[in-house]
This record gives structure tokens, sequence and C-alpha cells, in this order.
């Protein structure tokens, strides 16, 4: 045998096992989706969903990597939280439409499903009445293989979604609510003759009410320790829509006032608070309930430091809407004595002293909103 032969059966050899090895390395994962917790029967249009699933890998001697989870259609995924079992780790997620989507999660392979496994907590909002068939599905990470994809969904009970009776898009009435802390009364006042007629009670506190002629709907502001945003319809009974995304600007725990321009942005102000937030309350828009924007009021008072602002009510000048011009708005600011009407603009937060109220408005248990519609 001559050194080539040698040589040429030697590198034979060594692809082989290369080959071989390289096939190991890439054996396939086995996902297995489970459903934990069904959601919701029955929900209003633009509440959230969550769904509660377990991701296991049953394949021994693998890792899978990353996943896709896909809601059904009707969903858009908003959110997840992720706790693990065993020999796993949750990595970080991203959204797209209605989809959950990991790159660096792992889950190391055992028979026995759920022994390492994903915990996950699934929240979406759905998009669409009608019926929900919730259908979910998972695929594997971009760098595994699977050949058995039997596992890969779960067929949960549908939900049956509705939707609520908005009032017209301009009525002639105010709105009045009355919150204490267990709930919250709707009434309509007549504004020529101050009349007062009861509309409905929703069984939570909201303040911070708006209403958008966009659609004809109420919004006001649920406190707490992660605020949500609730709409309220014909029947005066708010919905939670789900937690207000802040979206990186400074918190707060709850809304004092509010009001919503012509383009489904809902002005905001917390309570006891200098800083004046700019909420997307636009239904179709992928950045619905989020904050786009917040500032910190300037200018009035002069002295006082953060805190110093306290605004019982917020204004939008319906003529200024209907015109297109710039939007100012306008606040009773009720924190000292006397009270003063300020006009903010809403882009630097600098405020200007128009007026000053008679005398110092009483805040106690029970919080007062009002607001009228777009009657000019």
């Amino acid at each position: 045998m001559n050194i080539r032969s040698i040589f040429s059966g030697t590198f034979f050899t060594l692809v082989f096992l290369l080959a071989k090895t390289t096939t190991l390395q890439a054996a396939a994962v086995d996902l297995v989706l489970q459903n934990v917790t069904a959601p919701s029967s029955t929900l209003l249009l633009d509440q959230e969903i969550t769904y509660t699933l377990r991701l296991s890998n049953t394949n021994a001697g693998t890792t899978a990597t990353g996943y896709t989870i896909n809601l059904p259609t009707s969903v858009r995924a908003l959110r997840a939280t992720c706790t693990t079992t065993g020999t796993a780790n949750c990595g970080s997620t991203t959204f797209s439409s209605n989809s959950i989507i990991s790159t660096n999660s792992t889950i190391l392979g055992n028979a026995t499903v759920g022994l390492n496994r994903l915990n996950l907590t699934l929240v979406g909002r759905v998009s669409s009445s009608g019926t929900v068939d919730n259908v979910v599905t998972v695929a594997k990470g971009s760098i595994d293989t699977e050949a058995d994809t039997a596992d890969n969904s779960v067929n949960i009970a549908d939900t049956t979604v509705t939707t609520q009776t908005a009032f017209a898009s301009c009525p002639s009435n105010g709105f009045y609510t009355r919150a204490s802390s267990t709930d919250t009364v709707l009434s309509s006042i007549n504004v020529a003759t101050g009349t007062k007629t009861l509309i409905g009670t929703t069984a939570f506190s909201y303040n911070a009410v708006g209403f958008n002629r966009n659609d004809g709907f109420l919004y006001g502001i649920r406190g707490g320790t992660t605020p949500t945003l609730v709409r309220i319809g014909t029947n005066g009974i708010g919905v939670d829509l789900g937690r207000i995304d802040f979206n990186g600007f400074p918190t707060t725990t709850t809304g004092s006032a509010a009001e919503i321009n012509a383009s489904n942005t809902m002005f905001m102000i917390a309570n006891n608070s200098d800083r004046l937030y700019q909420i997307n309350i636009d239904r179709t828009s992928a950045s619905f309930t989020k904050v786009s924007s917040s500032v910190l009021l300037s200018g009035i008072p002069t002295t006082g430091g953060v805190g110093t602002f306290n605004i019982g009510d917020l204004s939008i000048n319906p003529v200024d809407l209907d015109a297109g011009t710039a939007q100012y708005i306008y606040a009773a600011e009720t924190g000292h004595t006397p009270g003063q009407i300020i006009r903010i603009d809403p882009v630097t937060g600098a405020s200007v002293s128009l007026s000053s109220a008679s005398r110092r408005a009483s805040r106690g248990q029970t919080r007062v909103s009002a607001t009228t519609s777009c009657a000019t």
C-alpha cells in the first residue's frame, strides 16, 4: 500500500466520523405543548385573553433552543411571563401579530413529559367579535429539527366575544362619574337644565374619564399597581381592557383627570402629579393602551416642587378640535387657594394661569369626574 492510499483512507475515515458526529449533534427535538388553564369562555371585544401553557422537550439527549407559539389569528399577542421546572431556561421573547417568539430559550430533553419545561402565561387581546377557536400551536426554533409534531398544538374550549354598544358619536348630554373605593356610578347630565340621569354602575372604581368621539365610548383609568384602561358604553358598565403599557416612561398608579382628542389620544394626569401622559386608545393600532409621551408640567405654580399640581379635571376646546388647530389642554387646578384655570401645552408641559377659581375644591374618599362630548 502506498502513502497516497494510506492518507486517502485516513481522510475518508475522518470525513465519515465528522459527518456522523454532526448527525448526532443535530438529533431532532420533540416539543410537547400542554394546556394548563383554559381562557375565559366569554369576553368583550378588545379585552385581554390569557393562555396558561407548558412546553417540554421529550427527546432525551437533545436541547430544544427557541420556539414560536402562535395564538389564534384573532388574538394580538401582548406579553408573556415564564418560569421553569427542571433543566430549562426562559430566554427572552418578542411579539409579532399573534405570535410569541423566543430564539434563546432552552429545554433539556427528557422522555418524561413535563420533567423539564417552560411554564408560560401568554396574554393577548381579542381583536374581533364572534368565536375565538382557541387552537394554540408551537414550532421549533430555527436551529433545531423536529420530525414528530403530533404534540405541537392544543385545542382549548372556544371563547365567545361580544361587543359593547357605543353612545352616539356626538351626544348632546354631558357625563358625570362618582367613584368610591368599591364602585363607580355613571350619569348623564342635560347641559341645558342640569338634570342628572343614572346610566349604570360599575363594580369597581375608575376615574379620569374622557369621551372619544371617534368611537362613541367613554374611557377611564382603573388605578392600582398596574393601572388599566376602562371603556364604558351605553349600559354604563365599565369594561377593563387590560393594563396600560407605560412604554419606558415613568409609571403611575392612578389617574385623576383625562380628556381625549380627535386623534384617539387620551391625555391623563395622575393624582397629585406634575406629569401629563398621552395614551393611545385607537383599538386598531398595535400601540393600543401604550403611553406615547410623558412630560412634566411647568410654570404653575412657581414654587412647591413635585406634586404641587392637583388637577381636578381636564378639557379640550371642541372648536379647536373641529378647526384642527394646535391643541391646548385646559385644566382646573385645585391644589392651591384659590384654585385656578390653567392652559397646558401637551408637547412641552408649559402651563399658564388663565383665571382664579373662587374656592379650593375639597377631596375625600369619593372621586368625581365630568366630561362633555363634542358639542360646541
